[in-house]
């Protein structure tokens, strides 16, 4: 019961960035599972796509983990400021 309170936890926070849910990626071994594919599609009550690669999945991963990353770069560099000073013994 816990892991499906943290996945809709985690679905909400994403729809409250992007939107409604329209499809879930999975990859790793248990997409090759149609049994495990189900239950996930059933647990976040959303269509699930194995993506045709791996190397799709993180070509689209790391265009989004750039702009992210270019977008709050300064942001990261208080954080990190923020605990070096904060975490001196």
């Amino acid at each position: 019961m816990r892991l499906v309170q943290l996945g809709d936890a985690q679905l909400s926070a994403l729809e409250e960035l992007s939107g409604p849910t329209r499809e879930v990626r999975a990859s790793g071994g248990f997409a090759r599972s149609s049994f495990w594919l189900q239950m996930m599609a059933d647990v976040l009550n959303a269509n699930v796509a194995v993506p045709s690669t791996i190397h799709e999945v993180y070509q689209q991963l790391t265009k989004i983990y750039n702009r992210v990353y270019h977008q709050l770069k300064d942001e990261f560099d208080a954080i990190a400021a923020f605990q070096q000073i904060h975490t001196k013994s």
